[in-house]
């Protein structure tokens, strides 16, 4: 019994140990040259734009879902969202992934003015961006921003009326010992306007971050090697 306990205990710990060298039975985990862990997974992003209620002066604003016509004096622009389907890899270390971009397109003969404002700073459109992953696990997380109109020009606004501009969306188990419990998506680029024909692009921060319980454990462990080196040098 005792040598059968011994045989299943060494094949019990070779499995494990194949398991940590190996990220092959989790969904969406792969091993990085570096050695570390990598979670990688499609996604997909898309746009909406809201109008505010403070053009009562002067021009029109009128959305037609990704794409937004701001119109004055029988010249108009619109701005269209474009979001990219593409594949991101994850890491502890922080990388930057492509989001979208927004298209301008301008008609009529003169130069365009933005429509007129009610006050002379005014939050002038609120715009979404929506990312969603669709494997191997299908979440959502959405980037609220915007654009505030002041001299006469349109300047960024990355968060508004509490809305949060970063979001953690749910991962697969990573193999053990690993227990990341999220891919996160942070730092949003929101480009500065400019009036000419040149594309708008976003991007945004990217990696995998740990369970609460691996933080605290983290937490705990430093805290006991710092009462253990204190020990010491009482001693």
């Amino acid at each position: 019994m005792g040598m059968m306990a011994r045989g299943m205990a060494g094949v019990l710990a070779s499995a494990v140990l194949g398991l940590q060298a190996s990220p092959a039975g989790a969904q969406g985990w792969i091993r990085l040259p570096s050695g570390e862990l990598g979670y990688q997974t499609d996604y997909t992003s898309t746009g909406m734009f809201s109008c505010t209620a403070y053009f009562v002066t002067r021009g029109a604003c009128q959305v037609n879902g990704s794409s937004v016509t701001l119109s004055n004096g029988g010249n108009s622009l619109t701005l269209t969202y474009h979001g990219y389907n593409t594949t991101v890899v994850a890491s502890n270390q922080t990388t930057r992934t492509p989001i979208g971009w927004l298209e301008k397109s301008y008609t009529g003969s003169g130069p365009f003015i933005f429509p007129a404002t009610a006050t002379p700073a005014a939050y002038y459109l609120r715009f979404w961006i929506t990312i969603q992953t669709i494997a191997p696990l299908a979440a959502m997380g959405t980037w609220n921003g915007g654009y505030m109109m002041y001299n006469n020009n349109l300047h960024p606004i990355n968060c508004c009326d509490g809305a949060t501009t970063d979001f953690t969306l749910p991962v697969t188990a990573p193999p053990p010992p690993a227990t990341y419990g999220g891919l996160a998506f942070y730092r949003f680029s929101n480009p500065a306007f400019s009036l000419d024909n040149a594309p708008m692009y976003f991007d945004a921060s990217v990696s995998v971050t740990p369970e609460p319980a691996t933080l605290v454990l983290m937490a705990t462990g430093l805290a006991g090697t710092l009462a253990a080196v204190r020990r010491r040098r009482k001693r």
